[in-house]
């Protein structure tokens, strides 16, 4: 078996993770992975060392063991020579757990104006639902927030990392692919602009089981620039403006 070379992805939602995704899988020797599980289970397998059964005989060697070859064995089945893990590891016990696993490790950031994001969202929830559901997303412990912690502790901690303005990932795509791929020293293959919906060995997403529909769907005709309607009040979008600055600047 061919030994995998990892690299790491990490981006708030609604800034094009997916459509990216569909087009570095258009590589044949890479798979960009849908939202990860590896951080919840390398937090699990940690949390063992405070077990009791633990504590009483601290078999460090062989829980380390498991946790060594957790990446491997998770994607044992995976057909491909890169893999592009998707999370929030740039959270400093995710980005501790990699640079201990690995070296020179490299991260993609994707990067968009947090107004665009929430209105994003807005247009595919529920109406009735918008202002609840942003509210949600800005002030509890949500993907959102975790992925703001994440991007900010990954740029403080001056990781070897390539910034991708969602922008450019719209308006020029081959471009934009052609510049991920010469920092992950992968070969480049110009962009099929015919894409399909993101799967990976036949398992796609399931949006409903999130409660919003088409969450991750793919336009599969073109690759273009959607205007979201404003839906914001006058205190996210000041809210938006805090979070951009403490990124960003």
């Amino acid at each position: 078996m061919t030994a995998k070379e990892y690299f790491f992805l990490t981006a708030l939602p609604r800034c094009g993770n997916t459509l990216l995704a569909v087009l570095l899988n258009q590589h044949k020797n890479v798979k960009t992975t849908a939202n990860s599980l590896l951080p919840e289970i390398f937090n699990s397998l940690f949390l063992l060392k405070k077990d009791e059964k633990f504590l009483n005989f601290p078999d460090h060697n062989s829980l380390d063991n498991v946790i060594k070859n957790v990446f491997d064995l998770y994607y044992r089945d995976w057909d491909c020579k890169y893999i592009i893990d998707r999370s929030s590891w740039g959270q400093k016990f995710n980005l501790d757990i990699i640079n201990t696993l690995f070296k020179k490790n490299k991260f993609i950031v994707l990067k968009r104006p947090m107004k665009e994001i929430l209105n994003s969202f807005a247009s595919i929830c529920k109406e009735q639902d918008r202002l609840n559901y942003l509210n949600k997303l800005l002030n509890g412990d949500t993907v959102l927030t975790n992925n703001i912690k994440s991007i900010k502790n990954l740029i403080s901690s001056n990781e070897n990392r390539i910034i991708i303005n969602y922008k450019d990932l719209i308006n020029d795509t081959n471009d934009t692919v052609k510049n991920i791929f010469n920092f992950l020293n992968i070969e480049y293959k110009p962009v099929e602009y015919k894409l399909k919906q993101f799967s990976i060995n036949n398992v796609f997403y399931e949006d409903e089981s999130c409660n919003i529909k088409d969450m991750h769907l793919v336009n599969e005709d073109s690759i273009k620039f959607k205007t979201e309607k404003n839906v914001l009040n006058n205190d996210m979008l000041n809210k938006c403006k805090e979070i951009d600055n403490y990124l960003w600047s």
